[in-house]
């Protein structure tokens, strides 16, 4: 309380007022503070996705509904103490290389059951860091994707049903045509003979596309199996150019080949290499 009116009283008057303004401040910044604290975890918990936003040590500041029911990333615990090690694996690999975490593919989802249903969330985690570039934290989003991974298998199955269907019809009509090539039946004029070795060379190359779908297939499933050997290099690219030097020729494209005299054999599978020559051209 100040009573005097000299200086002492004015300085005190004045330490009063700004008393008051900062104490009016600190209440208006506490309520935007909050306000901002609310209106960002009704944002997170509309997502369908899992988020949750952690500190350097892996206590969890922010997490929304989709974490917390699903992953048991509560606030205030730690990412160890939500009990999915792959997600602490995940959390603790970022923190360590300092880099995001984005799986390429669906064999790194996440199986949950919800409701009894079976469901697949993908895990991301991506490192945030202060204006020194310092690691302050790592944002974790699992989202769902388990429509898209059921259409991936539906995919894959149906490429590898279709696939062996095909292959079983073209077996029969390749060995037909084998069958009459070697005139078992009856002999054949010029003209019929160049008609079926069109056919049986059309049908070879078919059957390879069949091939190379089933490989598809087989790859996706991890069961593709991959037999190295020692490859003549020269060979290799020689075969690939010559299949289709006559489709650069239609569209005058040069093909130039360039071969170290030198290039010693390589350990590859060569029927998979040469897709990717074929590929490639």
């Amino acid at each position: 309380n100040v009573r005097s009116q000299d200086e002492i009283g004015q300085l005190g008057e004045a330490i009063n007022q700004m008393t008051t303004s900062l104490r009016e401040f600190r209440r208006s910044d506490q309520a935007h503070l909050l306000r901002t604290q609310r209106s960002t975890q009704l944002a997170l918990d509309s997502l369908s996705d899992a988020v949750a936003i952690c500190n350097a040590d892996g206590k969890i500041e922010l997490a929304n509904d989709v974490a917390r029911q699903h992953f048991g990333l509560m606030p205030e615990s730690t990412v160890d103490e939500a009990g999915n090690e792959k997600i602490a694996q995940i959390f603790w690999r970022v923190c360590r290389q300092e880099r995001p975490y984005r799986p390429k593919g669906y064999e790194a989802a996440i199986q949950i059951f919800m409701n009894e249903e079976e469901h697949f969330f993908l895990p991301q985690a991506i490192p945030i860091f202060d204006l020194e570039g310092q690691l302050v934290g790592v944002t974790l989003m699992l989202t769902d994707v388990t429509r898209w991974r059921h259409l991936d298998e539906v995919k894959t199955d149906l490429i590898s049903t279709v696939s062996h269907e095909l292959k079983t019809h073209l077996t029969s009509i390749r060995l037909a045509v084998h069958v009459l090539l070697n005139e078992k039946l009856g002999p054949l004029s010029p003209q019929q003979i160049e008609l079926l070795v069109t056919a049986r060379d059309d049908s070879d190359r078919l059957y390879r596309v069949i091939e190379d779908l089933l490989d598809i297939s087989r790859i996706e499933s991890g069961q593709a199996e991959i037999t190295l050997q020692p490859v003549n290099v020269e060979e290799l690219v020689l075969l690939a150019t010559d299949k289709l030097r006559a489709a650069f020729l239609d569209r005058k494209i040069t093909l130039d080949i360039e071969l170290a005299p030198d290039v010693p054999r390589v350990l590859a599978d060569p029927a998979r290499l040469q897709l990717v020559f074929d590929i490639l051209l």
